[in-house]
């Protein structure tokens, strides 16, 4: 049976000795047992991990922004699982400042991941782009490959057919108050109803 010291243990043995980032997409009741028992399995990992010199970035995307144009760093709800808002309780655990693509982030690097700076979500200077160029991991705990956000920074990069620009407005407030911003994403164009094949993507990062 599954319990939170190994699950600490098998999240403390994919990640790289020369790791500087990991990526960790979540979905706690995907194992079938307590969501804490995971959950604590993964701070403790986690925790060790930081010690050692790996900074950890937990997706707390707010996809409500495309539709509704309103983010705040604190009240605005991740919609990427429920450790995303566990993990705030990590010791100076910082949200990153992006209205649609924001991280819970923990660990000795975390101003160069909050520093990041792109004009488009996934594009250079992003944090996608700073996993690409340091040495990173990407962990999926209980989710499938299919979400892992980083496949975008690559159809960005390679321009492909089925995805336009698209610039999504409103109010975002970082922590110093709210201001109009504007937030540009290479966006699915489902008119053209393409299919994607990500399994020699998926095959190889799995």
């Amino acid at each position: 049976m599954l319990t939170a010291e190994n699950i600490s243990e098998s999240l403390l043995s994919v990640v790289a000795p020369d790791d500087q980032f990991v990526m960790m997409h979540s979905s706690l009741r995907a194992f079938g047992i307590p969501p804490k028992s995971v959950s604590d399995g993964l701070l403790a990992a986690i925790n060790r991990l930081t010690e050692t010199g790996v900074t950890f970035a937990i997706p707390a995307f707010t996809f409500n922004f495309c539709s509704e144009g309103i983010y705040h760093f604190r009240d605005s709800k991740p919609e990427t699982g429920s450790f995303a808002t566990i993990a705030m309780s990590l010791p100076n655990a910082q949200r990153s400042p992006n209205a649609i693509f924001s991280f819970i982030v923990c660990g000795p690097r975390q101003q160069d991941l909050i520093d990041c700076q792109s004009n488009t979500t996934w594009g250079d200077g992003s944090p996608f782009s700073l996993f690409e160029e340091e040495p990173s991991s990407i962990v999926m705990v209980g989710c499938d490959w299919n979400r892992c956000t980083q496949v975008h920074l690559y159809e960005e990069k390679a321009k492909v057919p089925y995805r336009y620009y698209k610039d999504f407005a409103g109010t975002a407030d970082y922590g110093s108050g709210a201001f109009e911003m504007s937030a540009r994403m290479f966006v699915r164009n489902l008119s053209l109803q393409a299919e994607n094949d990500f399994h020699p993507a998926i095959n190889g990062l799995r």
